[in-house]
C-alpha cells in the first residue's frame, strides 16, 4: 500500500437487488398488456395438445399392455 489508503469494495445492500428485480417485474407485465390475450390462447392451446399427446401414448401403453396381458 505504500502510503495510500487502500479503496475497499463497494458493499452492495438488500436495495441493490431488490429494486432492479422490482423493476424488471412491472416491465414484464408491461409485455403481457402489449400482447393482450394472445398469451392465454398460447397457453390454452399448449395444454390441450399436451394432453391430446398424453391421451394418444395412453392408449398406445393399455394396448401394448393388454397384448402382453399386463393390464389390470
Amino acid at each position: 500500500m505504500h502510503g495510500k489508503t487502500a479503496k475497499l469494495p463497494a458493499i452492495m445492500n438488500v436495495q441493490d437487488i431488490v429494486y432492479p428485480t422490482g423493476e424488471f417485474i412491472e416491465w414484464s407485465f408491461g409485455l403481457l398488456e402489449i400482447a393482450d390475450n394472445l398469451p392465454n390462447y398460447a397457453f390454452i392451446v399448449l395444454g390441450f395438445g399436451g394432453i391430446a399427446y398424453w391421451v394418444m401414448l395412453q392408449v398406445k401403453y393399455n394396448k401394448e399392455a393388454e397384448a402382453k396381458g399386463t393390464l389390470k
